[in-house]
């Protein structure tokens, strides 16, 4: 989703897109 945003912003599936993203 919204990988682009910090990984403290974790919504609903954000966490998967900005594990891979940290």
């Amino acid at each position: 989703y919204l990988r682009r945003n910090p990984p403290r912003i974790l919504r609903r599936t954000d966490y998967r897109e900005n594990a891979e993203n940290v």
